[in-house]
């Protein structure tokens, strides 16, 4: 009964009403809600007390480690490839590459002409070695020497000719001039060394010369057999000449205070052939002029 009542009690009172303690109901559960959710907040650790806890700074460290190796690795190897660089690019190595991989005389070129490169032409300075290659070049064919000077940096023949005006050729037979024609004469075709030998008294005017240098008078009597004290008025000449190409060349002379006597004449020119004989030089031809010395020699 009391149930019954209660309930019609409830359906008699205003809408408003139960409306209103309904909301009373929901907005204090929604307060209480927020309070808890506040008071759940606010009760947690702050980041700031956690931030250099031992476990994130042993991750931090395990992160930093790979950084740090690898901007040391970078360093090492730009330094390594810049040392490598330099050491491919200088020229002590271009000099022990082509020491290793050229042959000697082509090597030393090839090392002049890096030498020079970096210098002015008044600045151009040749060793003992390359003068002689190129005075070697130069004797064989002149021609190619001047195609090759201007790309090898080469002596000019200037240079070339006040060397060779260092070489004293005295008088009789003179080993330097007869080493450089067998060195020439390996070079040509055996029909190049068919020559004629062509001997001749020329008449000088009498003249004393002293040689600094070495110490002496020039001009005084000189033959293949003695020297006198008489100065000199005939040059003794010897020279030969290819039949089958155009070149000549002076073997020997000596001064004469007279004519040559054909015992004395007969021995110069026997030495003066043997010695051309021996650098493989064919004598095909004599001749002189009309001499009563050399009439008699050839009788």
């Amino acid at each position: 009964m009391q149930f019954v009542v209660m309930g019609l009690m409830f359906n008699q009172l205003p809408k408003s009403d139960v409306q209103g303690d309904l909301g009373v109901t929901s907005s204090n559960r929604t307060i209480s809600e927020s309070s808890q959710t506040s008071t759940s907040i606010c009760t947690q650790t702050t980041q700031l007390l956690s931030v250099n806890t031992s476990r994130k700074k042993s991750l931090r460290t395990h992160i930093c480690e790979p950084e740090i190796k690898y901007k040391k690795l970078e360093e090492n190897m730009n330094a390594n490839t810049k040392r490598i660089s330099e050491i491919l690019t200088s020229v002590d190595h271009f000099n022990e590459v082509v020491d290793a991989h050229l042959p000697p005389n082509l090597a030393m070129l090839m090392k002049n002409y890096v030498k020079l490169a970096s210098r002015k032409l008044q600045g151009y300075r040749y060793n003992s070695q390359i003068k002689q290659l190129a005075l070697t070049i130069y004797f064989f064919r002149p021609i190619v020497y001047r195609f090759l000077k201007s790309i090898l940096q080469l002596p000019t023949p200037r240079t070339l000719r006040r060397i060779t005006q260092k070489i004293e050729i005295g008088t009789g037979l003179n080993d330097i001039l007869f080493n450089s024609m067998e060195l020439k004469f390996k070079n040509l075709k055996e029909d190049a060394k068919y020559c004629v030998l062509c001997v001749d008294e020329i008449a000088i005017k009498t003249n004393l010369f002293y040689n600094l240098s070495k110490d002496s008078i020039i001009g005084f009597n000189h033959s293949s057999e003695k020297k006198t004290y008489e100065p000199a008025k005939h040059v003794l000449c010897f020279m030969v000449r290819s039949l089958n190409y155009k070149w000549k060349q002076t073997v020997a002379y000596y001064f004469i205070n007279n004519s040559c006597p054909e015992i004395p004449l007969q021995n110069t020119i026997f030495a003066v052939i043997s010695r051309l004989q021996n650098i493989s030089v064919n004598i095909k031809v004599f001749t002189t002029d009309q001499g009563s010395n050399f009439y008699s020699f050839a009788n």
